[in-house]
């Protein structure tokens, strides 16, 4: 067998492993949500959801592609930001989008990797909501969509800012994230 067989029948092996991971990752994906969805319907009584809609919604999103450029969870980059001041007692649900691309590692050993953030009032990584993706040795990923979420009790009169954040890791010498966008939802909380 020449050895360029044997590359390529390699490489069609990663491909086809990085194919899996990609269907189970959408899988995974619609769990959260679905996991979100009955998160937001358990904290309100029957019917209740839709008999008191969002009082406050605000967004930012950009068509722009922003480089990131930073290695630093403390200090990453702020590609979306977005305050907001609580109208009434209720919870805020923030959800982060983008489309994360990395092009070269350093080290063809080690996987690359992207970690993103989505932030209150702090413009450092929030342990308690955050992600990180992995790239394939060598080889890196393109268009690997990323969405974030986290839900917050709001105070009447709070005021609030949220930031979706993103840095990479040190294998990852080229990283950007297209299209970025940051959604602020506030719904009323009865109870609260």
């Amino acid at each position: 067998m020449h050895p360029m067989d044997n590359l390529r029948e390699r490489l069609e092996a990663l491909e086809h492993h990085a194919h899996r991971v990609e269907r189970r990752v959408r899988w995974w994906r619609g769990i959260a949500c679905a996991v979100m969805v009955t998160f937001v319907l358990s904290i309100c009584a029957p019917g209740q959801l839709w008999a008191l809609p969002e009082t406050a919604v605000d967004f930012a999103q950009s068509p722009l592609t922003f480089p990131i450029t930073t290695q630093s969870t403390s200090a990453p980059n702020v590609v979306s930001s977005v305050p907001i001041v609580c109208p009434f007692n209720g919870f805020v649900v923030a959800i982060a989008n983008g489309g994360l691309e990395q092009q070269a590692v350093t080290n063809e050993e080690a996987a690359s990797t992207i970690g993103v953030s989505v932030t209150r009032d702090t413009t450092s990584f929030d342990p308690s909501h955050e992600l990180t993706v992995f790239g394939f040795p060598v080889r890196g990923f393109y268009g690997v969509t990323v969405s974030i979420q986290r839900v917050d009790r709001c105070i009447a009169g709070s005021s609030h800012r949220y930031r979706f954040l993103v840095t990479r890791g040190a294998n990852a010498e080229i990283a950007f994230v297209h299209q970025p966008s940051l959604i602020l939802m506030f719904f009323i909380d009865p109870r609260f």
